[in-house]
């Protein structure tokens, strides 16, 4: 899941801030993967002397804790510029080893070798691959409008925008 959230993040965030109500400019809004990746490379980089130092439990606890935290932070000021750049950043920074340390803490409990890591850093890949088209499936509970005359949600909770499942990329013309 973790890989996926990456994935996922990193690929619709530019979308969220490019949309009403951010609808920031998209040069602006291109800055924010590349923040996003930048801190995921910083967080690695920082993240090797450290482990070296603390056991993979303590760093699992403590990037889990960071990525719930900082997800919180995101969802209780959704409009604010500021708190999605920051945000961004310090999700990027919590996500890079979170996979790593869980990998090693999974190695230490179970004592396992070779097939065992292949099918757990496939498994990540399944789940980086299905989290982002499970995020971007144009379907009711995504709330995202994905081609222009969709019609988007009106704000009110119980309401869900009307999409007709399985039009695709047809476009919808306005009855004459």
């Amino acid at each position: 899941m973790t890989d996926g959230m990456m994935g996922a993040y990193s690929t619709f965030v530019y979308s969220y801030a490019v949309e009403k109500p951010l609808s920031l400019g998209h040069k602006v809004a291109g800055y924010l993967p590349s923040l996003f990746w930048g801190f995921i490379t910083l967080g690695q980089l920082v993240s090797i002397p450290i482990s070296s130092k603390v056991n993979p439990a303590t760093m699992v606890f403590i990037n889990v804790v960071g990525v719930v935290v900082t997800s919180l932070v995101l969802l209780a000021f959704p409009y604010n510029v500021i708190f999605l750049f920051v945000g961004t950043a310090i999700l990027g920074l919590f996500l890079s080893s979170t996979f790593p340390s869980l990998l090693a803490y999974t190695e230490d409990i179970l004592q396992y070798k070779g097939c065992a890591t292949t099918v757990l850093v496939t498994g990540a890949g399944v789940g980086e691959m299905s989290l982002q088209m499970l995020v971007g499936w144009d379907a009711p509970w995504t709330l995202i409008s994905s081609y222009p005359g969709q019609t988007t949600w009106n704000g009110k909770l119980g309401v869900l925008p009307e999409v007709k499942l399985g039009e695709g990329d047809r476009r919808r013309h306005p009855a004459s």
